[in-house]
């Protein structure tokens, strides 16, 4: 899969990825393959998010899976 990553001091990071076209109409997902739970893991993530409501809600989400998260926030 494609991507690209730009990231300037003081402006942001980007990142793009890039999907196959999917022709509409085209059911390529059936219900077998739709998870009936989250997965769960033991890693460590580092969450990177400037709004805090937004990082908040995400990691509690993690940790229920068994993540450890460590939170990183803009600083004001």
């Amino acid at each position: 899969m494609p991507y690209s990553l730009r990231s300037e001091v003081g402006k942001g990071t980007e990142f793009r990825v890039y999907l196959p076209h999917v022709q509409k109409g085209e059911d390529t997902i059936s219900k077998r393959d739709v998870p009936s739970s989250l997965p769960q893991g033991s890693e460590t993530i580092l969450l990177a998010e400037d709004e805090p409501s937004l990082r908040q809600l995400m990691t509690r989400v993690l940790r229920t899976q068994g993540y450890t998260v460590l939170e990183s926030g803009r600083r004001q």
